[in-house]
Parts: C-alpha cells; sequence; structure tokens
C-alpha cells in the first residue's frame, strides 16, 4: 500500500508511472527473512543518489525510530527484471504496520533552500518528498511479519465496506392479513412516532392495508412453495413427479391402446406412407367414399369427440406400406385332407399360394358355398355387378375377388406409379387370363354337335403365385364360419390372433400341382387355442366344408392418438447484460433466453413406448407405462428465418443423462391433463437460444378411452391424397389392448418411498445370484450356492431354461453366456462366477394299474403315457403339459408318491394305483417308497422322457391289469 487515505479499485496512476521518465515512484517491497533488510522496486529505475539520509522509517507500537544503517542498489541482468534497492536496518520491527518514504536530505540544503521548502510545506510538518518522485508513490506501507506463518484467512477486509444498518425487530408469527396489519403499525408507530391516524378513509391506513394484502398473497406463496418441497405433502402432480425420480421411482402418466387393422381391398392399392392416412372408429351418419374411406376435408367438420383416432405405428413417419388384394384373405392349405385343424401351440402352416376358383374347390372340400355376409357394423357397398360375389373382409362370398387392379391417387400423383407396380398390373392381367371360361364355338351354340377339335379339352394356363409375404409381416388368423353349423354368425370371435413371421418359404405340392407358402412364425406368438380349418357337417348334411378360417394379410399395427401440429414460442429475451469493454472499443451485449416452459393447448398427450426394433406380435401390443414417452417432437424455427428449419427436439423422461448440448426436454402432465415443457439449464440439456421457435407435432388421446372392441375401427383417412377405389374395408378383428390410466398420485405416495428397497442391484449371496439369473426371459428359475474355493468363493448358478421344443439343444450355451454377462455386473468383488445348466436326474417309475372292467386297457394306457409324458403343447394336441414337462418341474422337492398316485387316479378308467418302484435311474433302493418322496438336491431336476430313443433320460414302466 502506497499509505494514502484515498483507496481505490483501479489505479490508472501507477499505470501511467510505468515507463515514464519524468516520474518515478516506488512499486512494492521485499522483506528479509531476518527483517533487517528491505528490497524495494521501484516503477523506473532506482536513483543514483539515494542515500541512507533520504530513507526514513516511521510507525510502530512496540519498536519505533528504526534507523536505516546503508543502502545498495541491485542492478538486474535481465531486461525482463526490476532493479532493487536494497535497504539495511538498525533492528527488526514489531508487528504492526510500518511505512517507509523516501524524502530529501535536509541537512545539505542551504538557508535559502530550507526557507523555501518550509513555505511550500506549509503548515505541514511531514519532510519533502525526494526530487522527481511522485507524492502518492513516495511512501509504502509495510510489515516486517508479513511472511510469518498464520491460520488466518489472508483475504484482506475491504477497505470502504458498505454501512451496515440495525434490522428492526419483525415478528416472524405474522402470517395473514389482520396479523400483517398490525406488524406494520407497530413499525410505523416507531418510525413515525408523530403519526397517530387509525380512521380508514386515512390514505395511511389504505396503503398499511395495502401492504398488508400484498404480504398475505406473498405469505401463501411461501407457504404453497414449503408445501411442495417434500413428498408427503405436495400436492401438485409435476412435484410429486419429481420427488419420485429422486428415489429412483418413474411415476408413469399412462399409455395409449394399439391394435391390429387389417385393410380389405378389392384390388393392389399403390405405396402408402404410414403420416399419410390413419383410421377412425365409426360414428351415426358418417359419409364415405371406395367403401370405407373417408374425405379429410369432410372429417374436419365433424366434432372430434364423435371418433377415435389410430394412427399407424411404425419405426418411421415415411414408410411405406403396400395393401395387395391377394393378401385381404389367404386360405390355409391342408395338403388335400379333411377335417383338419392347427392345434394349440401351432408355429407353422401353409398357405395357397394360387388363385382359387370357384369352379375348382381346394383338394379334399366337396364344394365351395356361398356364404352370407356376418351381421357387424361393417357396410358392404353395392358393386353394382351382377352373377359375381367375393369375400368382402369379415364377410365370406362365393367368389373371390377379381384379379388385382391399378389404383389411382390424386391427380398430382397419377402419373407417377413406380415402374415395379406396373409389373404387378401386368401380372394381374395374367391371372385373369387364366381363369377366364372357354367359349363355345358358334356351331356349338347353335345345337350341333361340337367338332372333334373343340372337343378336344382346353390347355389350362400354368398357376402363378399370388402372395407377396415377406419375414416380419404380420397375419391375423380369424374363424369365419361356424365349425358345427357353416354359418358365419356362428364364428367364434374370440379365435382371432395375430402372428408375426420369421419364415417364409415357396413351396409346390407335386401331387395335387398346387403353389402353396409355408410360413412360421416365433414362439411367443404360438397359437393359444385350436383353430379349425375343415369339418365334416352334422348328419343329415353330412358335407365337408373348407376355408373355415383364413388368415387375413394387409395388417398394420395402429396406436390410439389424433395427430395436432401447434406453434410453441418464441423464447422471450430475459435480460441484455453489457459488459464494459477496453477504451476505444464498442461496447458489448449478452442476450440471454428467458425462462422458457410453454404449456400444450390440446390435452391429454399420448404417451407410448418406442417399438422394439425386432419383436413377435405378442409383444408390439403390450407396453410398459414406466417407459413410455410422450408422442412430441419439437422441429426448430429461428424467429428471423421463418421458414428455415433447425435441429428437432426430441423428448425425454428426465434430463439426468443429457449432456450439456443434447437438445432434450422433459414433457411433464399438471393436474389439469395439460403437458408443459421442460428444457435443460445448460448443465444438464441444452438451454433453447433467445428468438427460438418450434412447431410441436404432437398426438393427442391417452388411457383406456382407447381401448375399443373389436371391428369399431372400420375407416380409413387420407390427409392429402385420394384413392378412386371401388372397395376398401378396414376393419380390427382383435380389440384394442394396453390403455393405461395416468399413476394416482396418491399411489406414488404410497409406493415411491419403499421402491428403492425392492430393486435388487448387486449379488452378495446365492439367492441375489439366483434372483438376478431369473430375470432373464427364457429361464424359468434359477438356484445359486456359494462354494469355497480355497482362497475365494466360487458363485455356481444353475439355469432351469423354458423348454422350447426347437431350440432345446443348442440354445444351452448362447442363453449361459448371456446370463453370465449379465450378472458380471452384479456379481460382488473377490466372487468368481459359474454358470451352468440344470442338473438332470433321470429316473425309473414303475407303476400296476387295475383298469375298471368297462374300459379297455390300452386307451387307459395311452392316457396314462399322456399325463406322466415330457412333451409340450406343440405335441400334444390339447396343449396340456405332461407331470414330467420340463416347465412343470423345477428345483429341489423331490418327486412325492401322492402326487404320482393322484394323477394317474385322474384318468378315466383307474380303479387303483400302486407305485412299484421309484428311484434314481441305475441305483436301487426303496427308500423313496419308504418316505413317501424321491429327495433331489437344491440344484437338481427330475427327469423322466420315457423316450425308447433315449432310455438314458429316464424309464416309465406301466402294468396293468383288469378292463378289457
Amino acid at each position: 500500500m502506497n499509505g494514502n487515505d484515498l483507496i481505490c479499485r483501479v489505479e490508472e496512476r501507477r499505470n501511467k508511472l510505468f515507463g515514464n521518465s519524468d516520474w518515478n515512484g516506488m512499486d512494492f517491497l521485499e522483506v528479509s527473512a531476518d527483517q533487517r533488510s528491505l528490497c524495494v522496486h521501484f516503477f523506473g529505475t532506482v536513483p543514483e543518489n539515494i542515500t541512507a539520509k533520504n530513507v526514513r522509517i516511521e510507525g510502530g507500537n512496540r519498536i519505533r525510530g528504526i534507523k536505516c544503517l546503508a543502502v545498495r542498489i541491485d542492478r538486474a541482468h535481465d531486461e525482463e527484471l526490476d532493479d532493487c534497492l536494497y535497504i539495511t536496518l538498525d533492528r527488526p520491527g514489531d508487528f504492526s504496520t510500518y511505512r517507509l518514504c523516501l524524502v530529501e536530505d535536509e541537512s545539505a540544503e542551504t538557508e535559502e533552500g530550507r526557507y523555501q521548502q518550509e513555505e511550500e510545506k506549509g503548515a505541514s510538518n511531514s519532510p519533502r518528498s525526494l526530487q522527481g518522485f511522485d507524492p502518492r508513490y513516495a511512501c509504502l506501507e509495510f510489515s516486517f511479519k508479513v511472511d510469518c506463518p498464520s491460520d488466518l484467512d489472508c483475504k484482506t477486509d475491504p477497505a470502504c465496506p458498505p454501512e451496515t444498518f440495525l434490522a428492526p425487530e419483525i415478528n416472524y408469527l405474522a402470517k395473514d392479513y389482520a396479523s400483517f396489519r398490525q406488524l406494520i403499525l407497530d413499525r410505523l408507530a416507531l418510525t413515525m412516532p408523530d403519526w397517530r391516524e387509525r380512521h380508514i378513509p386515512d390514505i395511511g391506513i389504505t396503503l398499511v392495508e395495502l401492504l398488508a394484502y400484498v404480504a398475505d398473497y406473498l405469505s401463501y406463496y411461501q407457504d404453497a412453495v414449503a408445501t411442495e418441497a417434500y413428498l408427503d405433502t405436495a400436492r401438485q402432480r409435476i412435484s410429486v413427479r419429481r420427488h419420485a425420480r429422486l428415489v429412483d421411482y418413474r411415476m408413469h402418466e399412462g399409455n395409449n391402446a394399439r391394435s391390429w387393422v387389417t385393410v380389405w381391398t378389392a384390388a393392389n392399392l399403390p405405396p402408402l406412407r404410414a403420416k399419410d392416412f390413419y383410421f377412425i372408429t365409426g360414428f351415426r351418419d358418417i359419409r364415405t367414399t371406395s367403401g370405407n374411406v373417408v374425405n379429410q376435408e369432410y372429417l374436419n367438420r365433424v366434432p372430434g369427440n364423435l371418433y377415435e383416432v389410430f394412427e399407424p405405428l411404425t419405426s418411421v413417419p415415411d414408410e411405406e406400406l403396400n395393401f395387395r388384394a391377394a393378401h385381404s384373405e389367404m386360405y390355409f392349405y391342408t395338403w388335400g385332407d379333411n377335417e383338419c385343424c392347427l392345434p394349440k401351440g401351432t408355429i407353422r402352416a401353409t398357405l395357397l399360394d394360387e388363385a382359387q376358383a370357384t369352379s375348382e374347390p381346394q383338394p379334399g372340400e366337396e364344394s365351395f358355398l356361398e356364404r352370407e355376409p356376418e351381421t357387424t357394423g361393417d357396410r358392404i357397398p353395392e358393386t353394382g355387378e351382377t352373377g359375381a360375389e367375393t369375400r368382402v373382409g369379415g364377410y365370406a362370398k362365393a367368389e373371390p375377388p377379381e384379379p388385382a387392379e391399378s389404383y389411382e391417387q390424386s391427380k398430382s400423383h397419377s402419373d407417377q406409379r413406380p415402374g415395379a407396380y406396373k409389373e404387378k398390373e401386368a401380372e394381374s392381367d395374367k391371372e385373369t387370363a387364366a381363369y377366364k371360361p372357354i367359349e363355345p364355338s358358334g356351331d356349338a351354340g347353335a345345337g350341333n354337335p361340337p367338332r372333334a377339335q373343340d372337343a378336344s379339352p382346353a390347355k389350362k394356363p400354368a398357376p402363378q403365385r399370388i402372395l407377396n409375404l415377406q419375414p416380419g409381416d404380420v397375419l391375423i388368423f380369424e374363424e369365419v364360419l361356424g365349425p358345427t353349423t357353416n354359418n358365419p354368425a356362428d364364428a367364434d370371435p374370440s379365435r382371432r390372433h395375430a402372428v408375426r413371421l420369421t419364415k417364409v418359404t415357396p413351396s409346390i405340392d407335386g401331387l395335387l400341382d398346387k403353389l402353396v407358402l409355408e410360413i412360421e412364425w416365433a414362439f411367443e406368438d404360438a397359437l393359444p387355442f385350436s383353430l379349425c380349418l375343415s369339418a365334416r357337417m352334422p348328419a343329415p348334411d353330412c358335407r365337408r366344408i373348407g376355408n373355415m378360417s383364413v388368415a387375413r394379410g394387409n395388417v398394420v399395427l395402429v396406436d390410439h392418438g389424433r395427430h395436432v401440429d401447434e406453434p410453441v414460442g418464441p423464447v422471450e429475451t430475459k435480460t441484455i447484460i453489457h459488459e464494459c469493454a477496453c477504451e476505444g472499443s464498442v461496447t458489448e451485449s449478452t442476450m440471454m433466453a428467458a425462462r422458457f416452459n410453454p404449456a400444450l393447448k390440446h390435452a391429454p398427450l399420448t404417451f407410448g413406448e418406442p417399438l422394439p426394433p425386432v419383436a413377435p406380435a405378442s409383444a408390439l401390443l403390450a407396453q410398459d407405462p414406466r417407459r413410455a414417452l410422450p408422442r412430441l417432437r419439437l422441429p426448430e424455427f429461428v424467429e428471423d428465418e421463418a421458414s428455415a428449419a433447425g435441429s428437432v427436439w426430441l423428448p425425454e423422461y428426465d434430463l439426468l443423462d443429457s449432456a450439456a448440448e443434447d437438445r432434450h426436454f422433459v414433457a411433464e402432465t399438471d393436474d389439469d391433463g395439460r403437458a408443459r415443457l421442460r428444457f435443460g439449464d445448460g448443465d444438464l440439456g441444452r438451454v433453447p437460444a433467445a428468438g427460438v421457435r418450434f412447431m410441436a407435432e404432437y398426438r393427442v388421446g391417452n388411457g383406456p378411452a382407447g381401448n375399443v372392441g373389436r371391428d369399431t375401427i372400420n375407416y380409413l383417412v387420407l390427409r392429402e391424397s385420394t384413392l378412386s377405389a371401388d372397395l376398401i374395408l378396414p376393419r380390427n378383428p382383435l380389440p384394442a389392448f394396453g390403455g393405461t390410466a395416468p399413476e394416482p398420485a396418491a399411489e406414488v405416495k404410497l409406493f415411491a418411498p419403499h421402491a428403492f428397497r425392492t430393486g435388487l442391484e448387486r449379488a452378495i449371496t446365492a439367492e441375489d445370484y439366483a434372483t438376478l439369473a431369473a430375470r432373464n426371459s427364457n429361464v424359468q428359475n434359477a438356484m445359486a450356492e456359494l462354494r469355497w474355493a480355497g482362497s475365494w468363493y466360487e458363485a455356481r448358478v444353475a439355469v432351469d431354461p423354458l423348454y422350447k421344443e426347437e431350440a432345446m439343444d443348442e440354445a444351452g450355451s448362447p442363453l449361459l453366456a448371456e446370463i453370465t454377462e449379465y450378472l458380471y455386473r452384479y456379481r460382488r468383488m473377490g466372487h468368481d462366477l459359474a454358470v451352468t445348466p440344470a442338473h438332470l436326474v433321470p429316473l425309473r417309475l414303475a407303476m400296476e394299474v387295475c383298469v375298471l372292467p368297462q374300459y379297455a386297457r390300452s386307451q387307459v394306457k395311452r392316457e396314462l403315457l399322456r399325463v406322466f409324458s415330457s412333451t409340450g403343447g406343440v405335441k400334444i394336441g390339447e396343449g396340456r403339459q405332461g407331470f414330467f414337462h420340463p416347465d412343470n418341474l423345477s428345483f429341489g422337492g423331490g418327486v412325492h408318491l401322492s402326487q404320482l398316485i393322484a394323477i394317474a387316479k385322474s384318468v378315466e378308467g383307474v380303479e387303483t394305483v400302486r407305485v412299484m418302484e421309484l428311484q434314481r435311474l441305475g441305483i436301487t433302493g426303496r427308500n423313496a417308497l419308504e418316505t413317501g418322496v424321491l429327495a433331489l438336491g437344491p440344484m437338481e431336476i427330475a427327469q423322466l422322457d420315457n423316450d425308447l430313443s433315449f432310455p438314458e433320460n429316464g424309464r416309465l414302466e406301466l402294468t396293468l391289469r383288469g378292463g378289457k
């Protein structure tokens, strides 16, 4: 410090002294370790004429009058370093502040000079500064103890601290209007004692009551904020959602419903983009064209609450969908056999892959019967044709649809049909020619006998394939005729099932000269019931009827919700911060975005789980509401350039995993059901720039409102294009499924505090390893144990996989590798991990059965073999599992004699049962017969396949007596 009373934050005078040749001054000094010498640095060079008499040290509390013994100039050899003036003192100082000054030597001055100096000093007694030194930097304040160790903060107190005032006494219990009014009056009585008016008309009372009114509202706001600060007391849905997320509980907003819609069309349609059309439910006096196609302009004039909207659900909005006439209704091929069905658990079938004329029934059928339309809510428009009937959607008719014809879209698209589609037209023309009847010659028509060349049979053109199914397509199997009445009205509507194809193989039936298509679907989509394909009518009709069930293509996955476009923004400017720049430069200003939390106008916002990349049909309908995201995207537009599109902002459940530059936002639903958008803060998520506006593209419709029944989604709406079609009939054979209501806030308060206790995130005990391994969807059960390996523990996990007939032999290794990789992230440090298949224990079971006299032993034995079999639903027509089915047995528990006897007694015709032998295969003993149970180890599973090809997998011996 320079010792002046004036203190400035910016010392511009100091900067001007650097490099000034006329004026000099002391910049700073350093105290030596022994505190007996000082090293003084100057703004310029050290003056040559300084002596000990020019040095004066003032100040001190205990030690005063410190003298300078000698001075020495130390010239720096480096231009970047300063010269130093070494001052030697007679003694060190105390802990107080001293002042070093460079003054003129008064002893060397003449009488005339001394007189002039006294006139310049005037009344001041301080010595005159050294000539050429700036008076503000001719002295320095310092301390001898500056380098002494201290545990205090080195920060100095501000030289000009702000003025402090005595805080008034405030009653913090004042929380309402009356208490605030009295508080203000008490305060004014102290600050304005002369004001004593207390009548209401007084202006002072008016102002007091106005302030009390505002304070009452501020107090309420303060209490409301404090109320929302805790999960137990929070009342707003958004607050409850955020509190629950802090304890890893995801409060869900429900999700929309999904369904399958199949489109029946009389001819091939041009490719349609998924975003160009949607489906709706019906309402009274609806106007349609081309079957059940609704005009968008007409629908805009209809109130939206009269119908529900279902839009195609695809991975990309621009995905093109193809609708072919041949896929509207496809027939199962029974290879010439009669009275056939697809049993429960089936994962494969065969379709007829050629056009079927009315004059040629499918092999095994006596006739192709005419069927009347079903009495459902759909409408069959008049075709205007006579003598020709078609099968329309769920309405079975006598004749198949006409060959495929090309449809035109709107005029702007009519001339832009792809070349591949024109080839399909030519192919359809060929199919039409293949089924034209042979007209007789003119002579034969006049009653004359035909000529010899006319009597020869015409050569039948070779059939062509009409199906274009691919893996990934979805088919819906549907029963269209009553199996016992041949009446469409008696068809069971519950006999409908959707499957997603995994394999499509074209084939030929060489014996019957038919083109067929063999299809397979995932194990998860296995038939949950038996599907009747053909049957014989009861007496006296006794006819064989085919095509009782059909496969429908042109299937589209749809979900509930109406598309809405809404402008949002622009983001307003919060403040403009002016930044001081250097002298002579332009001052810059920074425009900051204000807080931006817009609310969408339409509600409820649609929530849905993103589509998995590969999944069976059954998994596409199921949704987890806690993983559902809002169907909302925000394309960004710059305010100055309205036509210039920017980046797209995408929704997330929260911003905890978002980086600083991620364009993410969160849609939070308030108590009124409206969605409010929350953006990032610059650290967790990007902050929208000031002036940016958005075009919100979202869906409206959520929850159970979309769970409509079967055959209710019957109309197709085109947004922009049109179709000049004769007959297009969409319908949903299966009801919409999965619409879930938002989770109530009361349930969140109940479950959220304890939810984190239920989630297992680490494996410490053997039970933890087994629980984590059982999370795999392909695992039925798991068991684990910790074994000491000599230096550490090894966690041995045994896995009991679900039974899948085709993959049982080879699925173990990939499944075990998958489980090992999954468990590795949870295992405890110091634990080795070994995942193995379950140890199967083959059994030997011998039973003696007494059959009732009126029952045949062979039939009873067959039923006993079935109930004790190890086969699954694919091999057993009714889908029932045997006792030794792999999915019916698991770890531990053993095999009880009482169970075996009870199952055998349940077979019709069994009188008595006696277990003669129950033991492990290859081990003799009667311990199980004596104790009533065959004990198994904790990681063992019983096995009894009773397969003569693999006798080592268990044997079943039945001895039947009695019967006939």
